[in-house]
């Protein structure tokens, strides 16, 4: 049975900046509250949950099957793009709303559902918007 939280995110690929604005915020608050109740389980919740996180509502969102091969693609690709970048932006780690847009971006690269063009243009453009996108949670 699918989860009607997600009933807010369009599973049709967003086209614009401000689309993907849209998809992100109820993607995040879904994401927010799975960390709520990791944190309630455990010592704390670390960036690396979130974007594990991040990939896993990826497939929910687009309505892809849960498999095996989709969530090692999408959290692969989450994780590996948190890595690269964490090192290299002074205040990215401590964005948690950055940390799971990006990962959510590169989770969408993962399975090919976006280029890595289109990732590298929207995590800038997410960059440049992420007041925006915080006003907006």
């Amino acid at each position: 049975m699918r989860n009607k939280k997600f009933d807010n995110i369009p599973h049709n690929v967003p086209k614009s900046i401000n689309d993907w604005i849209l998809d992100i915020i109820p993607a995040y608050k879904i994401a927010s509250e799975a960390v709520k109740m990791i944190e309630i389980h455990n010592d704390g919740t670390t960036n690396e949950n979130l974007v594990v996180i991040a990939a896993d509502i990826c497939i929910e969102a687009r309505k892809l099957k849960k498999s095996k091969i989709n969530r090692d693609k999408a959290s692969d690709a989450a994780l590996c793009s948190y890595v690269a970048i964490k090192d290299n932006f002074d205040d990215f780690s401590d964005n948690k709303i950055l940390v799971f847009s990006f990962a959510y971006l590169a989770a969408h690269f993962g399975l090919n559902i976006i280029s890595l063009k289109e990732a590298s243009k929207l995590m800038n453009d997410i960059e440049n918007n992420i007041d925006v996108i915080k006003k907006k949670i």
